[in-house]
């Protein structure tokens, strides 16, 4: 975006944009805001008030974001241990992330689990219609109707 006539805006648009999808790819890593301002060619400070007046957020906030809503879903659709699930979205420790679940979340991870799987679990209703019989007659019966109940299988630790 330097001396290419891009205005000054959207030339910091740009790098926000490029650095939330960057941070986004490897959040789930040991990754530095350092390694993210570099890739995208500015110092660390100016990313940090780019971002910071684009968006409201800060970088780091940002990675901690994409890191508890990747464990919201881990939470939701693995059997998976906390500990687990934390390594996996890059904490290295599972209490701090615990902590930290609880505080942006309102609830610890295995309420939220728990909470979920509940809402999966309740039964569902539809109908399904079946076609027209012959009774012998010639005359076809009217289609009758059927209620099924579904109940999602949850895999339990």
């Amino acid at each position: 975006c330097r001396n290419n006539g891009t205005p000054a805006v959207q030339c910091g648009d740009d790098y926000v944009n490029k650095a939330l999808a960057f941070l986004r790819e490897v959040a789930y890593y040991d990754v530095k805001i350092d390694q993210v301002a570099s890739y995208v060619g500015l110092d660390r400070s100016h990313l940090y008030r780019l971002t910071q007046a684009r968006t409201g957020k800060s970088l780091k906030e940002h990675l901690i974001q994409f890191r508890l809503d990747r464990a919201k879903e881990l939470l939701q659709s693995t059997d998976f241990g906390i500990a687990q699930i934390a390594a996996a979205c890059g904490f290295n420790d599972s209490n701090h992330f615990a902590k930290l679940f609880r505080s942006r979340v309102g609830v610890s991870p295995s309420q939220y689990r728990s909470s979920r799987r509940s809402h999966e679990s309740a039964e569902i209703f539809f109908t399904v219609e079946e076609p027209p019989r012959e009774n012998g007659d010639g005359q076809g019966q009217r289609a009758r109707k059927a209620e099924l109940s579904v109940t999602p299988a949850l895999r339990r630790e």
